[in-house]
């Protein structure tokens, strides 16, 4: 289960490590951000911290992104 935190968790996942840096380099400002670059990792990610928000590349290597984020709804 997710613990209390002072700001928004946002999710970045894409395959493209400078994609990563860039964002959570921008959001972390503002957001607690977790970055991975698999689909696999993220829906973990999703279910051990419930983000508040994720960030998905259209693009994602090796995942239907349409299903991925149907299985983050659930």
């Amino acid at each position: 289960m997710a613990e209390p935190r002072d700001k928004p968790l946002i999710l970045v996942v894409d395959d493209d490590a400078t994609v990563c840096k860039l964002a959570a380099e921008v959001l972390q400002r503002d957001f607690d951000v977790i970055v991975t670059d698999s689909g696999e990792r993220a829906l973990s990610h999703h279910q051990l911290h419930a983000p508040d928000a994720v960030l998905l590349a259209a693009g994602l290597q090796g995942i239907d992104v349409n299903l991925f984020a149907m299985d983050l709804r659930q």
